[in-house]
């Protein structure tokens, strides 16, 4: 029932066609060639031969020595077909061409007469590794990604040798996680504002794996056609239809098991595709995945999370001790187990406790943490001509989530939620202008339109409660917020209400003038311990989040292949953006009040030439890159005789300034200047025996920097400053061997050197009035530099069609200055100099990346058992479709800094810095990361349609991996820590009873009133004596729950109750990784 109920409401979220996927499909947009040599049988090359790609209009005519060639051909497996006159045709099926690579396939043809000639069709052999590698390339095919047990592309990334995958994202050989571009079918999609580093993070197009032709990242130097990225290219060849309809559905959940092994997390994939008219060809996929709960660590049901469960009583509140003071009558709620286990509590005296009242408690589900992701794609490929085409892309993914708030979670209206919407609306023309057997001429244009949105904001009431716990954790609905772009608009006279600091102008959706009144309200003990600190009305308050960004592209590429062995290749694209963003407290704007609207621009052009001699090729090319940021920020008048920069302007901090100094304005605005870099990049690849070939490459890589660092604060003169490309100069050499055909094995060693990185330095703050250097304050500059040298290894097998695998492994020494912008004012690194009291840079120590693990080894492995095998025997009918996917990774842990033991370091958790000093910085790491997932697959055949049930367990054997420790100890314990949360909270227990005079000498609070119990709550005050019974009543059940039930509340059962709320924010759960999970699945097929 529950199954039908799901599909039935799939149907409404997702449209008719999409509710199959394709098989026979083609990758677009990403592009590999295809060549070889047709022959007779006694080696003679046949002149003018046919070859046709079946199904499309790609083709090619041989030359007088029976050579041919195809390019631009969109990466996918085809049906390749080779026919002469007098000779019997022949047809190789399921032919894979990769993206930016060549392919041989040669064919050796038989004299035939004419009544005779029926097609002979031969299955393709393909190549592990092709031949023309030239720089490390990382590749997986979409087919065997779908496979694999991960759902998101980037997990499946992280398999890489290269990759290393850390808390913050996917680092390429040594770079930051936001140093990678990503293109998609040859179009580059990486938003402006990235946002590494920083509080409001950019949002990233999400593509679902079934829509996935071929996955890549280019780990060594790329080719000059692309750019924009200092440690390596993720590109992606999505699915198009193919020469017949076909699809698929998958539905897979967790919901079977019981709550202490679930997170309610349910997922649909499906996809359709195939020919419409012609040549014409759709392609359409979707995945909806929901998850009723966040995942958590290890034993977070061992760390009870209590939510309402109706009224407990109602009791009266005077507004003060005097006679004729007004009264309000509190609703008190009952508080019941949701995230935990029932039987904790079975013990209670209270039978409400006892029973939970009458609620199942949820086990590792943490309450009012759903989130929901939806990805979608749509495609429309026609090819025409002599191998032209047309493509009309779209791509959409939304992420909508709700984060754990434990101190506003009994007041609804405080509650925050996020949201990220991405598409991109791509149409590419490749236009072939002329052909000939040894010479083509084709030019591919793309125009882009892409938009990125993102919000943190309070939600709406309706929305709130709708999404407390959705049906299978979907949010089929976008959720709705309090403030958003439409009822807070992002316009220039918010702009300028900042800018200019306009007193008494709405800065924030509140009226400023009393924000004492939009703030939460905290006066009751209205939680399960008794303790402070859940608010119970007003709000919200926090930190409002928009960004939305636009990007209008425009690509353009001429390809030439001037003769067999060389191809030339030039072109540019240019981008525009459209970047607003704005963060403030909502009742108070001068904490991180950030607003701006800004145009930057960025382009560049390209020209290189390949030279392919078959097993030698070389491949030399420039880039140019240039990027504008277009912003206006104030410059101050350096007006102190006795610092170095006097009589220059330099960064602001206040842009109302007035006056002269020497004739000259104190404050000007000046626009960002344009930066430029010319790029050379030169690859080679050469045989030394028959199986063995070396590479080598080298390249100077650039990337604009993240617009989050240059933009940051433009209008209320904070951090951002006019910042210059960040660099990386990279060399690689590698060496391939292929054992057989069957196994390949990949070794590159490389050095890469991060130049210019974002990085924040300590300048000084000159006030031109005054003529005085008045302190310093932190601005990004291009300070930041370091070095990653490292080997990649790879080794690729395959055994018939039972087996194929691949294992990485990856040595890297990453060290730089800084591993973010913000590394050394985190970190306190910056330094002040003696002389003149001038601010000077950090110390410039080389030190490991906070993302850095030196050893990583993966794999990503498959068994199967072809349908049909051994067909009528015992054996066959129990093997016949069995699959067995694997995928692991071991890795070092990454690096902090150990605490010293002094007072002040008690609570510091690794990556947070030392507030009372530490050892050496990023001298210490966590314990290795563990994982292991593998799915279990057995299919079956119902005529036309395919059958596949599965089962999927993530982290197999339950390896506890910690992402964090407490920097002090190295643990996930820190006695001092949870003696000092004690120290507050029994100090705040006996303050109040104090003031109410129920505390006694051993600090025991007598709650019994003379058996009165709840009832004699009416002169219950505060520590500042404010009336307070319901504070009275919830100490009562605090006793009830955590005491022996007698309401004397004595120290033990007081530290008990704080110990409670303790192990919910630093328990287990809140320094490891996700325990053992396990799903079933369906898929359909057809």
């Amino acid at each position: 029932m529950a199954l039908r109920l799901f599909l039935a409401t799939m149907t409404r979220a997702l449209p008719a066609a999409m509710v199959l996927a394709a098989t026979t499909l083609h990758a677009q947009g990403a592009t590999g060639k295809l060549e070889g040599r047709i022959t007779d049988t006694s080696g003679a090359g046949l002149a003018d031969a046919q070859v046709h790609l079946t199904g499309t209009a790609f083709g090619a005519l041989t030359d007088p020595r029976g050579h041919y060639f195809i390019n631009n051909v969109p990466a996918g497996a085809y049906g390749v077909r080779a026919a002469y006159i007098g000779f019997r045709p022949i047809e190789i099926q399921g032919l894979r061409l990769l993206a930016d690579h060549t392919i041989t396939q040669d064919f050796t043809l038989e004299p035939t007469p004419l009544q005779l000639r029926e097609i002979a069709v031969v299955a393709a052999e393909n190549v592990l590794v092709p031949r023309d590698e030239v720089t490390s390339k990382q590749r997986l095919s979409g087919e065997f990604a779908r496979a694999l047990p991960q759902d998101r592309l980037d997990d499946l990334l992280a398999l890489q040798p290269g990759v290393v995958a850390s808390p913050v994202g996917l680092s390429i050989r040594g770079g930051r996680p936001d140093e990678a571009a990503m293109y998609v079918d040859g179009v580059p999609v990486s938003p402006g504002y990235r946002g590494y580093g920083f509080s409001t993070e950019g949002t990233a197009l999400s593509i679902g794996t079934n829509a996935v032709e071929e996955g890549a990242v280019i780990t060594g130097a790329p080719s000059a056609e692309f750019g924009n990225a200092q440690s390596g290219i993720i590109a992606i060849a999505t699915r198009s239809g193919g020469t017949r309809l076909g699809g698929s559905l998958s539905y897979e959940t967790d919901e079977p098991f019981s709550v202490n092994h679930s997170l309610g997390f349910n997922r649909v994939e499906a996809n359709l595709g195939g020919p419409l008219a012609g040549r014409l060809t759709f392609f359409l996929a979707g995945v909806l995945e929901g998850r009723k709960a966040e995942p958590m660590g290890f034993a977070a049901d061992r760390a009870p999370v209590f939510v309402q469960a109706g009224l407990d009583t109602t009791v009266a509140v005077p507004s003060d001790a005097t006679p004729t003071a007004d009264t309000t009558y509190v609703d008190i709620p009952r508080l019941a187990v949701s995230r935990g286990r029932c039987e904790e509590f079975q013990g209670s005296g209270n039978e409400g406790i006892r029973t939970n009242y009458g609620l199942a408690c949820r086990g590792i589900r943490t309450p009012g943490t759903a989130r929901s992701i939806l990805e979608l794609q749509a495609k429309l490929n026609y090819t025409y001509g002599e191998g032209s085409r047309i493509t009309l892309s779209h791509l959409t993914s939304r992420k909508q989530e709700r984060g754990f708030d434990y101190g506003n979670l009994y007041n609804p209206p405080a509650l925050f939620g996020d949201g990220g919407w991405n598409r991109v609306l791509t149409l590419t023309w490749s236009q072939s202008l002329s052909r000939s057997a040894e010479r083509a001429l084709a030019l591919e244009t793309s125009l882009s339109y892409q938009t990125d949105r993102g919000l943190t904001s309070p939600l709406s009431p309706e929305s709130e409660r709708r999404s407390r716990d959705p049906f299978g954790g979907f949010m089929l609905r976008p959720l709705k917020f309090l403030f958003d772009f439409d009822n807070f608009p992002l316009n220039q006279e918010l702009v300028d209400n900042f800018r200019y600091r306009r007193p008494g102008t709405g800065r924030t959706p509140y009226d400023l003038g009393d924000p004492e009144q939009f703030r939460p309200k905290d006066f009751y003990r209205n939680n399960a311990y008794g303790l402070l600190g859940w608010t119970e009305s007003g709000g919200p308050d926090g930190v409002l989040k928009l960004h939305r960004e636009k990007r209008y592209l425009g690509r353009t590429i001429i390809d030439g292949q001037i003769d067999r062995f060389n191809r030339i290749k030039a072109g540019g694209e240019f981008i525009r953006y459209s970047i607003d963003r704005y963060q403030a407290f909502l009742t108070d704007i001068d904490i991180v009040g950030d607003v701006y609207l800004e145009r930057p621009q960025r382009w560049n052009v390209f020209a290189e030439n390949r030279l392919d001699l078959g097993d030698v090729v070389l491949v030399g090319g420039l880039r140019y890159d240039a990027y504008s940021s277009r912003a206006e920020r104030p410059y101050v008048l350096d007006t102190v005789p006795e610092s170095e920069t006097f009589g220059e302007y330099g960064l602001g901090f206040d842009p109302q300034y007035e006056g002269e100094f020497q004739g000259r304005p104190l404050s000007i605005s000046r626009r960002d200047r344009s930066h430029g870099y010319l790029s050379p990049r030169i690859q080679a690849s050469f045989p030394v025996t028959e199986r063995t070939n070396i590479r080598l490459s080298y390249a100077h890589q650039v990337e604009a920097p993240d617009f989050a660092a240059v933009l940051f604060g433009v209008n209320v003169a904070a951090l951002g400053s006019d910042l210059d490309f960040g660099k990386t100069i990279a060399y690689e050499f590698g060496i391939r061997h292929a054992f057989s055909d069957d196994m390949v094995l990949d070794l590159a060693a490389y050095n890469r050197d991060h130049l210019a990185n974002v990085a924040g330095r300590q300048i000084p703050v000159i006030d031109p009035v005054t003529r005085q250097q008045t302190g310093s304050t932190f601005r990004f500059t291009n300070a930041d530099f370091g070095a990653t040298r490292g080997v990649d290894l790879r080794l690729d097998r395959r055994i018939g069609t039972f087996f194929n695998g691949t294992l990485g492994y990856t040595y890297q020494r990453a060290n730089s200055t800084a591993s973010d912008p913000f590394t050394n004012l985190t970190s306190s690194l910056a330094a002040l100099l003696s002389l003149a009291g001038n601010i000077g840079p950090p110390p410039q120590a080389i030190l490991p990346t906070t993302f850095s693990r030196p050893h990583t080894l993966t794999g990503a492995l498959a068994f199967t058992v072809p349908s049909g095998w051994r067909a009528g025997t015992v054996l066959g009918a129990l093997a016949s479709g069995f699959g067995m996917y694997s995928t692991f990774r071991f890795a070092s842990g990454t690096p902090y800094t150990q605490c010293t033991g002094a007072a002040g370091n008690e609570s510091a958790l690794s990556g947070e810095g030392c507030p009372a000093g530490g050892t050496a910085v990023n001298g210490t790491r966590l314990p290795a990361l563990k994982e292991f997932d593998l799915r279990l697959t057995k299919g079956f055949s119902l005529g036309g349609t395919g059958l596949t049930a599965y089962v999927d367990a993530r982290n197999l054997f339950n390896f506890q991996n910690l992402n964090q420790v407490f920097a002090a100890t190295g643990t996930t314990v820190s006695p001092r820590d949870q003696q000092k949360r004690w120290a507050s909270d029994s100090s705040l227990y006996a303050a109040e009873a104090e003031r109410s005079g129920v505390r006694q000498e051993d600090g025991t609070m007598d709650l019994r009133f003379g058996g009165a119990v709840a009832s004699g709550c009416g002169a219950w005050v505060t520590a500042d004596e404010r009336p307070a019974a319901p504070n009275c009543v919830y100490l009562i059940r605090a006793e009830e729950r955590y005491g022996d039930g007698d309401h004397l509340f004595i120290l033990d059962e007081q530290r008990r109750a704080s110990d409670a709320f303790y192990a919910v924010d630093r328990g287990l759960h809140f320094f490891s990784g996700t325990p053992r999970l396990v799903r079933l699945g369906v898929e359909v097929t057809f």
